[in-house]
């Protein structure tokens, strides 16, 4: 829903996630484009991320190490596994041929996939496959980001 209304009103005070409202940080509303680029923003959201959170944190679903053991080993095998989120998100930067989840058209959903890489291959973990590696260069060089670097 949160989506939807920021779409139709995007003059409002829309926040989710703050990127979204900088002009040409997403696509036209009605366009394929626009599906295109919720549908990696909400992969990412709702289903990296999520998955994350079950590996660095296992501890939060059980109080028995051995199955919060269980669980990093699960999330792990999803996340950077045969055929898991990496390998899905590596297709689609393939598939794109240009350092973005859409291609050449840099939109709020790149910054999010760079950090989600930044989050994943930290010491190795899940897994040593580095994720997304076209985007991590061209999102590491925008002013924007250059400027936040601490």
């Amino acid at each position: 829903m949160a989506i939807s209304y920021c779409s139709r009103r995007p003059q409002s005070a829309c926040t989710w996630p703050t990127g979204i409202r900088k002009p040409g940080s997403r696509p036209a509303v009605g366009t394929p484009e626009r599906a295109e680029f919720y549908k990696w923003l909400v992969y990412l959201t709702n289903t990296v991320q999520a998955e994350l959170l079950l590996y660095f944190y296992p501890d939060r679903l059980t109080d028995d190490a051995a199955a919060a053991a269980q669980v990093k080993k699960h999330a792990e095998a999803r996340i950077s596994g045969e055929d898991g989120m990496l390998d899905i998100l590596e297709a689609q930067l393939a598939k794109a041929a240009a350092p973005g989840l859409r291609g050449a058209h840099y939109t709020a959903a790149d910054p999010y996939l760079m950090v989600m890489a930044r989050w994943t291959p930290r010491n190795g973990e899940p897994g040593a496959q580095p994720p997304a590696p076209a985007t991590l260069p061209r999102s590491d060089g925008r002013p924007s980001r250059r400027a936040a670097r601490v």
